[in-house]
């Protein structure tokens, strides 16, 4: 477990630098010169004059072994007895000496690993295997458990047969001990600990390994009030990570309906965005007695016309297609089927159609059926990354705000929350008035998924002080210091990615104490510490164990099971071939191969020529040459006077195949570009005059840059639109 220091009250002691990880996982690593030559003298040994020596002692053993089990000495026995079925992955070397006798027969809480093996013939493992099955059956008559749960799991090498075992003969906390230990599937783990009695525990292994829906599935063929009781768990599960639209989805499904639910609905309506625009549409299903209140949402939505909203309007025309068939989904589903054939003749495809036919049945309106005019495609302008020039934008050094913005993230329903250093946190409506404050220093943010949750990272020294932020009910609570080497920018409300001491470790951001769920040792770790790269989606974990900026590895996770691991080139050293040092700056992105790393530089070729702006993306792939162009084509004349020597790289980020860096000029201010990696096009250039540092984060189709300047930019990336243009000012 992760300490914390000082818990939510804050104060105490500061975490150590290298936290315990919650179980001893180290990373898999190749076998080291140790382990090949032990291998290689084992090798050796038996083909060597020895070699038939060992191998009657081996047999010796195996005789005096099955001599046991037909004298009925079952206890020695069971010692003695080797286990069939192989150990895990990785190399198996020959054995030299017999194995050392067990001191305990219970199961062992730790997967099979590679070792040393025993040669044996087919027939005497055939012996073997009949002798351990009917050990198996004796323990069982005689009422030990859990000594035949060893043999099972330990010696016939099937861990999931031994974990029904103990299930069936009332062991379920040793069973479902056994089922997460040996890494069985994670819908048996979560059963087998809901079974159990521990709900808690069940609740974290199926948010970790994201499990609950095939739990819930599993169970509903077999038992469907276990699949009920799992299901409610789940809500509940998700309602404390923030996730209260998922939380009402997952909940109305299920036979009997928590007394929670009306709170998780309001409370996901309240959160904006597309989850609520699908839950205001269930309203009429979950509380029929306050349909006015649904109508009146659905009218409202339904008559917008804006591109901005047109995927809310998309999620509750769906939402109402799932609601049964009644008077109050036909009221609604008629404004909802001319807002679709409206957002068709504007242009927008995919979804309207689809959804539409399903509102007019829904609806069960002649009328409106024979008013619906021939769907005709209408041509709409090219995407951002299509266009043959950039979206160029400029701010003057007079357009700012009066309080500088350390990092901004874009919230369901256009909401921005906005990092003001030691000024707080402070939420903005989509016309910039500030909805909510909290006293609480921040120079970065990490948003849950849902984007109901935040976590406020401001620095103390070597340590960061943590505060959780609930933007559903607008309170927030002094969490914790930590040593921490790097952290993950997002979460999905529950289990947050973060890099320290050498581990990479799941914390549990539920709880008061930072704990950590999960954690992997890096062995050896890097002199300069880890870095934690990147949580590319939920479900997918990329993680760098970095030396400086240059990744040594890469390492691709799902869920927390690791997928892959890879060896990445070195990152250049920051130098242009002239020798120039550079600043360089980078960020994950797993479609890119892992990670991007960018540097920026303008330059002449001679004292009197014209200055050069360059660019290049460097990828474990090889370097991109974005381009070479006069410092005027991105800027202007204007700014032609310009000292290049000085520009510097200040943040990179990166999300699929589109990238946006943002460099400083000084004397002049900060420039962020958008580049699309396929095409090595420039799709958008943002200038901040006047500022010099810029934070950059992808939010859902959307670049949210913010400056020191106090302005918030929020740049569609499909239509090229600016949605928000902020100034923040001062409490």
């Amino acid at each position: 477990a992760l300490p914390a220091a000082g818990g939510a009250g804050g104060g105490g002691a500061v975490a150590t630098a290298r936290p315990a990880a919650v179980a001893a996982r180290r990373a898999p690593r190749p076998p080291s010169l140790l382990d090949r030559m032990r291998a290689r003298l084992a090798r050796a040994l038996w083909r060597s004059p020895l070699g038939e020596a060992i191998g009657r002692r081996h047999a010796d053993y195996l005789r005096d072994t099955l001599a046991m089990f037909d004298r009925g000495d079952l206890d020695a026995a069971l010692r003695r007895a080797i286990p069939l079925g192989g150990g895990g992955d990785g190399p198996v070397e020959l054995a030299v000496s017999t194995p050392a006798p067990r001191t305990a027969l219970s199961p062992s809480m730790t997967p099979p690993g590679a070792g040393a093996a025993i040669p044996v013939v087919a027939d005497a493992i055939r012996s073997l295997r009949a002798r351990y099955e009917a050990a198996r059956d004796r323990l069982v008559r005689d009422g030990r458990v859990v000594e035949a749960a060893f043999v099972v799991a330990d010696l016939l090498g099937d861990a999931a047969a031994a974990v029904a075992l103990l299930e069936r003969h009332g062991q379920r906390r040793l069973a479902a001990e056994l089922a997460e230990a040996r890494g069985l599937d994670p819908a048996l783990v979560v059963r087998q600990w809901f079974v159990a009695g521990d709900a808690a525990r069940a609740a974290l292994v199926a948010w970790r390994t994201g499990a609950f829906a095939d739990a819930v599935a599993r169970a509903a063929h077999r038992d469907p009030e276990l699949a009920d009781g799992l299901r409610l768990l789940w809500a509940r599960s998700l309602a404390d990570a923030g996730e209260h639209a998922r939380a009402v989805e997952v909940a109305r499904r299920a036979r009997t309906r928590p007394p929670e639910l009306p709170g998780w609905l309001a409370l996901g309506i309240a959160g904006g965005g597309v989850a609520a625009a699908r839950l205001a549409m269930l309203r009429v299903e979950l509380e029929p007695d306050r349909f006015a209140e649904a109508r009146d949402a659905a009218l409202a939505l339904f008559e917008r016309t804006d591109d901005e909203t047109v995927a809310e309007r998309i999620a509750a025309a769906g939402a109402l297609t799932t609601l049964a068939p009644g008077p109050g989904a036909a009221a609604l589903a008629r404004p909802a089927a001319r807002a679709m054939v409206a957002d068709v003749g504007r242009g927008v495809d995919g979804e309207p159609a689809v959804i539409l036919p399903r509102l007019l049945r829904l609806a069960g309106d002649p009328a409106l059926r024979a008013d619906v005019p021939p769907l005709a495609a209408v041509t709409r302008a090219p995407a951002l990354v299509d266009r043959d020039r950039p979206v160029t934008r400029r701010w003057a050094r007079g357009d700012a705000g009066a309080a500088a913005v350390r990092d901004a993230a874009l919230l369901p329903g256009g909401r921005v929350l906005v990092a003001l250093g030691e000024l707080g946190v402070a939420l903005l409506a989509p016309d910039g008035r500030v909805v909510a404050r909290w006293d609480q220093p921040a120079e970065a943010l990490v948003v849950s998924d849902a984007g109901t949750r935040a976590i406020a990272m401001a620095r103390r020294g070597q340590v960061r002080r943590l505060a959780r932020l609930d933007l559903a009910t607008r309170t927030a609570r002094t969490w914790c210091e930590l040593a921490l080497d790097d952290a993950a920018r997002t979460y999905d409300g529950r289990l947050w990615l973060v890099a320290a001491g050498g581990q990479f470790l799941a914390l549990d951001a539920t709880r008061d104490d930072a704990r950590a769920a999960w954690g992997v040792q890096v062995d050896p770790t890097p002199a300069d510490g880890l870095v934690a790269l990147s949580v590319a989606r939920a479900e997918e974990h990329w993680l760098g164990v970095a030396s400086d900026v240059g990744s040594a590895e890469l390492w691709q996770y799902e869920g927390l099971t690791l997928r892959g691991r890879r060896a990445l080139p070195p990152a250049p050293d920051g130098r242009w071939p002239d020798g120039q040092r550079l600043t360089t700056a980078f960020a994950a992105n797993p479609e890119a191969g892992g990670w991007v790393y960018a540097r920026v530089e303008v330059r002449a070729a001679a004292p009197d020529a014209p200055l050069q702006l360059a660019r290049e993306l460097i990828t474990p792939d090889g370097a991109i040459a974005l381009s070479l162009e006069p410092w005027q084509a991105v800027l202007g004349d204007a700014y032609a006077h310009v000292h290049g020597p000085d520009t510097i790289v200040r943040h990179v980020a990166a999300a699929g195949r589109v990238v946006a860096l943002a460099w400083h000029a000084p004397a002049w201010g900060v420039v962020v570009e958008v580049w699309y990696l396929p095409a090595r096009r420039r799709c958008a250039v943002l200038a901040l005059e006047g500022a010099s540092a810029a934070s950059l984060r992808f939010d859902d189709f959307h670049l949210v840059a913010a400056d020191d300047l106090g302005r918030v930019v929020v740049l569609d990336l499909r239509s090229g639109e600016v949605r928000r243009d902020l100034r923040v000012a001062p409490p």
